[in-house]
């Protein structure tokens, strides 16, 4: 294989790995890795494909259409060979196949926060996608030779699980910016390659065995000690400069109890039309926005609830199809399911009137459950069974104001142990997925060890959660309701956030043959005055629900209190309690608000009540970018310096080549032109006029063209020089740059030394200077001859 061909390959198998490791940063999307390996053979058929066709000389189309071709084969082979005609050749109903698969990917996206279960469709979704940037890269960067633009698909890959995560983790950022450089340096590697041959110092000027490739040695370990330089910073910088929470430059510094001392955070619109997803995305942002406001006499606003999620997939919580044939007009709201007379169980009527912001755009009615009537605009329809409000059409709440009534029941222990077992109508609301893990029934059956009645049963688990379980409320968790996360959720970790507690205990709530179904909605609000109450995006929550024959469904609470506050204990009946529903009172601290936790709750146990921990941060912040905005100014010296002190070193030990490009960079870091496409008595002639006929500098210039044309071009070992005073190459260079610099304003001298433009890419300078001192090139009727780094013909 010719030299030619072995750089294209090369460079082929750089822009491929250069594309997986990019492709690295997907990875907290999903819980398996396995697309990266799919789509990493995938990408290799489509970079050989690519590469055949760069051998042949094939137009740039046909070679990226060849290579979609491949990736089309490759998908059909693997996910529609059956439906293919003689299972290779596409047909309508392999495209139909696939474009199922894609469906399917989104749907399992849509249902579930990152990590989504890596199912087959999400496996070949990614596993495509990978080896679609492997074309991108291979054609921008291979095909177009146009490698620096790579970074721009490079950022996009990036941003994807940026904007779904928050945060992607250093160890896959590294693999990416590595990639990236030495991609660069691999092209700029085999750019050079081609651009000749050198000639050794000794032998025969036109000889075979003295002819060698173009050195690049020296250029690619450069770019890559950068490359090192830049990626180590990068991922470096972040720890030592202090990380300023997301409300910093917003609301101001933090007061001591954790509060920014403003009204909210600023942050933009809130929507939910998937009620579990969106939850999560919701508590991640941490909003203050106020999303609804309310009056009320319900002397206990609580928990206001949007959607019933009623069934598990055992990847998610999700609602059933609200059919629209079946729900009923807001003029007709259907009876409380599950309600005995014969129990006795009082209800206490409460009303709202609601006014939605601007800032919540819901396809789901926020009310309390059960409602007993509703007045509100828009094409809105009940649900039956689960007594929640969606939308018919494109109606939203969005600065929706609207009023309900409703009638919530009152029970108490006595009343709910003496309930019946539900009816098989309620079958749906004990499935089990079969691939259930042993672990979550036993688990129950554990907790629920000597009750005998499911009132019993419902209150140990939530107390286990609450109290006895150990748990802990975080939302720097993982998200996800899936059986793998509940299963660790249960057994291992025990650390999450409102998802997760209200998706276990309605699960294992099942596994004891309760009816169960996660709610979503709102937390208790925020008082503003008397009896009006306010939602923040900070209080959507989820809870879940689970049925009693002759009392209906019943929220239970097992997030912890630092979140929830007080739980339902439906108290026995001896008047001790106003409200059964609610829990004992909990004890007033000032360090932690249930109703505001922060992100770590370990942390507000530890928060500071200096009064000047505001001020602090200020300070840390003004000192962190002061030293951040000092390296940044002094970088530039630091590294011309670091280059000067190397060229000394290798012009102490007789080479000529550096002290030249030492006077080139001073040259050029001076504002002066120094012409790299003439030959060196060329140059020499175009800086005399610079140099005002100066004697030691004009001899000190012409001792230096002689030594280096001697270095290049001499056959045998290279005599002193004798121009005028004699002297060593560094002295001899430094009285050029110092007789230029005389001339030279004060501003240029500044800008010279503290941003010197040599260190700037060559196309980035007003003149044309060349890529590199080691290929410097001379075209002369039509012949070219390198030797060391220069041409001569």
């Amino acid at each position: 294989m010719s030299a030619r061909w072995s750089g294209a390959v090369r460079l082929t198998a750089w822009a491929w790995l250069a594309a997986l490791c990019a492709c690295l940063t997907l990875g907290p999307l999903v819980d398996s890795k396995t697309f990266l390996f799919v789509g990493g053979f995938a990408g290799a058929l489509v970079a050989v494909a690519g590469a055949i066709g760069r051998l042949a000389h094939l137009p740039a189309p046909v070679i990226v259409l060849a290579q979609l071709v491949v990736l089309l084969e490759w998908a059909t082979l693997g996910y529609a060979s059956e439906q293919a005609w003689a299972g290779v050749v596409p047909t309508a109903e392999s495209f139909r196949v696939l474009a199922d698969l894609v469906a399917a990917a989104v749907d399992t996206a849509n249902a579930n926060a990152p990590p989504a279960p890596a199912d087959t469709a999400v496996t070949a979704c990614l596993a495509v996608i990978v080896a679609l940037v492997v074309l991108l890269v291979d054609v921008v960067a291979v095909t177009w030779r146009r490698p620096a633009l790579v970074g721009l698909p490079f950022l996009g890959v990036y941003m994807a699980p940026v904007s779904l995560w928050g945060t992607v983790p250093v160890l896959a950022f590294v693999p990416a910016a590595l990639g990236y450089i030495f991609l660069l340096a691999a092209e700029q590697r085999d750019r050079l390659s081609h651009w000749g041959r050198k000639i050794a110092q000794t032998g025969t000027l036109l000889a075979g065995p003295a002819r060698q490739s173009a050195p690049v040695t020296s250029l690619v370990s450069a770019g890559r000690r950068v490359g090192f330089g830049a990626v180590a910073l990068a991922v470096v910088l972040p720890v030592l400069v202090p990380t300023l929470p997301q409300t910093f430059l917003a609301d101001g510094p933090l007061t001591a109890d954790g509060d920014t001392g403003g009204e909210g955070s600023g942050d933009g619109p809130v929507d939910l039309d998937d009620p579990m997803l969106d939850l999560r995305k919701n508590l991640d942002e941490q909003s203050e926005a106020v999303l609804v406001t309310f009056t009320t006499n319900d002397p206990f606003p609580g928990y206001l609830r949007l959607a019933a999620l009623d069934r598990f997939t055992g990847s998610s919580w999700e609602a059933s199809d609200r059919d629209e044939d079946t729900s009923a007009d807001l003029s007709d709201v259907p009876a409380i399911p599950g309600l005995d007379p014969a129990l006795g169980i009082e209800r206490a009527p409460v009303s709202y009137d609601v006014q939605v912001t601007e800032e919540f755009r819901s396809t789901w009615l926020p009310v309390v459950y059960p409602i007993t009537q509703v007045r509100a605009e828009g094409s809105w329809g009940i649900d039956p069974v689960q007594l929640d409000i969606s939308a018919r059409d494109d109606s939203t709440t969005q600065g929706l104001g609207y009023s309900f009534s409703g009638q919530q029941p009152v029970p108490t222990r006595e009343q709910l142990a003496r309930t019946r077992p539900p009816p098989a109508a309620l079958d749906p609301f004990v499935e089990l997925p079969s691939d259930l893990p042993p672990e979550i029934a036993r688990v129950a059956l554990d907790v629920t060890e000597g009750d005998d009645t499911a009132i019993a049963q419902a209150l140990s688990l939530q107390d286990w959660f609450r109290i006895d379980g150990g748990f802990e409320y975080s939302l720097r968790r993982e998200g996800g309701s899936g059986i793998g996360t509940i299963r660790d959720f249960i057994t291992d970790n025990r650390a999450g956030y409102c998802e997760q507690f209200a998706a276990s205990m309605a699960l294992m709530a099942r596994t004891l043959g309760i009816p169960s179904r996660v709610a979503v909605g709102f937390l208790r609000p925020e008082p503003t005055g008397t009896g009006t109450f306010a939602y923040a995006g900070v209080d959507m929550h989820a809870w879940p629900e689970l049925y009693f024959e002759g009392a209906g469904w019943l929220k239970f609470e097992p997030t912890p209190a630092i979140r929830t506050g007080e739980a339902p204990t439906y108290q026995p009946d001896d008047g001790s309690a106003t409200d059964p529903t609610r829990g004992p009172d909990l004890p007033s601290t000032e360090a932690v608000d249930p109703l505001r936790p922060s992100l770590d709750p370990g942390a507000a146990a530890g928060a500071s009540s200096d009064g000047n921990d505001g001020l602090s941060r200020v300070l840390i912040a003004s000192l962190a970018g002061a030293l951040f905005l000092a390296a940044l100014a002094v970088a530039p010296r630091l590294v011309r310096e670091a280059l000067r002190r190397r060229r000394w070193t290798r012009t102490a030990a007789g080479e000529m080549e550096p002290a030249w490009r030492e006077l080139h960079d001073g040259t050029v870091d001076l504002g002066l032109r120094f012409d790299d496409t003439a030959t060196l008595r060329g140059a020499g002639r175009a800086l005399r006029p610079w140099l005002d006929a100066d004697a030691p500098a004009v001899d000190a210039l012409n001792r230096l063209v002689l030594r280096v044309e001697r270095s290049r071009f001499a056959r045998g070992p290279v005599g002193p020089v004798t121009v005028g005073t004699a002297a060593d190459p560094r002295a001899d260079v430094e009285t050029v740059l110092d007789h230029l610099a005389a001339n030279r304003s004060r501003g240029r001298l500044l800008r010279a030394t503290w941003l010197p433009m040599s260190l700037l890419p060559s196309s980035w300078r007003d003149d044309r200077r060349s890529r590199s001192h080691h290929a410097y090139v001379s075209a002369r009727d039509g012949a070219v001859v390198h030797v060391e780094g220069t041409a001569t013909q």
